[in-house]
């Protein structure tokens, strides 16, 4: 067989691998990725920041049956105090569908989502990470000069 041949059947069997590979993820997905407010990133906001809705939709998952399997969910936060997780009526961190998320005092804290299979296997996760930054200034104090001895002109 030529170089060529062979180099170009080398390329066309790795491209039907990654090919059969990105087929089998999308028809048996393990882990997909969870978005919070719109992506997994880091969000800068000050501490004066109106608190931000969320939602989440449902989760569930079948296996290769059909047949429902219970996966257990949990949303929570690394530091209460830069950001806080406010859950709507009939929302808590174990089924957390809607709420608000409160930003606090300046740090840095992320939110994470998780689902979980009744072995504890993570089958879907993801968050949102935070940089809370001090607010607008709203009051100025201090600051005067007095100087002794002298007299205004």
């Amino acid at each position: 067989m030529s170089t060529c041949k062979h180099h170009f059947r080398k390329e066309l069997l790795a491209l039907m691998s990654r090919l059969v590979v990105a087929v089998e993820r999308i028809a048996n997905p393990t882990h997909q990725p969870f978005s919070i407010l719109g992506g997994d990133v880091m969000f800068e906001l000050p501490n004066d920041h109106a608190d931000v809705p969320f939602t989440i939709s449902a989760v569930s998952a079948t296996d290769s049956e059909g047949e429902t399997i219970t996966l257990t969910e949990s949303l929570t936060t690394s530091d209460e105090g830069v950001v806080s997780i406010l859950f709507a009526e009939g929302s808590d961190a174990s089924s957390p569908r809607a709420g608000q998320v409160h930003i606090g005092h300046s740090g840095l804290a992320s939110l994470e989502y998780t689902a979980k299979d009744p072995s504890g296997n993570i089958v879907k996760s993801g968050g949102a990470q935070f940089t809370i930054t001090t607010g607008a200034i709203a009051n100025v104090s201090g600051g005067d000069l007095a100087l002794e001895g002298i007299a205004e002109v």
